[in-house]
C-alpha cells in the first residue's frame, strides 16, 4: 500500500494517442475511452499515470481506485 493510495481516483478519458493498458497490455487506440489514475490533491501530480482499458476496469473494479463521480455505495 502506497502513501497516497487513499487519494487516488480513476477518471474516464478519450485517447488522443495509442497507449497500453497496465493490466492486460492491450492497446488503447486513438478515440477509444479508457480510465486514467488521478490524485485528488491539486498540489500532487503523477509523473506516469496508469491507464486501464474499459474491460479491465469492469473485471477488477474492487481492486482499483474508485471511479470519479461514482458513489461508494454502488461498489
Amino acid at each position: 500500500m502506497g502513501k497516497y493510495d487513499n487519494l487516488k481516483i480513476l477518471k474516464k478519458r478519450t485517447a488522443s494517442t495509442i497507449s497500453q493498458c497496465q493490466i492486460c497490455k492491450e492497446f488503447i487506440k486513438e478515440g477509444d475511452d479508457y480510465y486514467s489514475e488521478e490524485i485528488q490533491d491539486r498540489f500532487l501530480n503523477f509523473l506516469h499515470r496508469k491507464k486501464f482499458c474499459l474491460n479491465c476496469v469492469e473485471r477488477f473494479k474492487k481492486q482499483l481506485p474508485p471511479i470519479f463521480g461514482e458513489n461508494k455505495k454502488e461498489r
